[in-house]
């Protein structure tokens, strides 16, 4: 009997602590910032809402993300709210940085129009969803087209490398050495 209540005491212990992990994480995920820019505020319920400006806002923010992830790819460090600090971060003169604040520009220019349509009543504001849908797509479409172009830029860099046009020599060695039949017995590669 004594065994019994000891691991029902454990087990109890155990899923409290389990329970308060969930819901500390959840917690968590709540206070997470939910506005593509700082100087945004969005509704809380956009987090769980399945309302057409809540998925807009949601795929404006996996659009602003993609494009931030490429640019991090490229070696350098977040990214700044657009248009604030330019000329305080050098790393805002690479080229790269441009199309990426277009990008969250754009998506910050229809997030904040879905925050202004919150303020209508729920007909308007479904229209207006539905006009903003197709800037929405153009959005999503120009940042796949960013990733898409620094992943082309990663690779191409990556067969730049010093060591790549070095074994493309040696392999060009071996192949003049093999057609004029070179000395036997010696290693062709290292």
């Amino acid at each position: 009997m004594e065994v019994f209540v000891a691991a029902a005491t454990a087990a109890t212990a155990v899923a409290g602590v389990s329970a308060w992990a969930v819901l500390r994480a959840f917690s968590k995920r709540l206070q997470m910032p939910l506005r593509l820019a700082p100087s945004k505020r969005v509704p809380l319920r956009w987090r769980w809402s399945v309302s057409p400006s809540a998925s807009l806002h949601r795929r404006l923010q996996v659009a602003v993300l993609s494009a931030q992830e490429a640019w991090l790819s490229l070696g350098h460090s977040a990214p700044v709210e657009p248009r604030r600090h330019w000329r305080r971060h050098p790393e805002n003169s690479d080229p790269w940085y441009g199309p990426l604040e277009s990008v969250m520009e754009l998506a910050m220019e229809v997030d904040s129009r879905l925050a202004e349509a919150e303020r209508v009543s729920s007909p308007a504001r479904r229209a207006i969803a539905e006009r903003l849908q197709s800037r929405v797509s153009e959005i999503e479409a120009l940042s796949r087209r960013y990733c898409a172009s620094v992943d082309e830029r990663l690779k191409r860099a990556s067969d730049e490398l010093p060591g790549h046009a070095l074994f493309e020599k040696i392999d060009a060695l071996d192949e003049a050495a093999e057609r004029l039949g070179g000395p036997e017995g010696l290693p062709r590669r290292f």
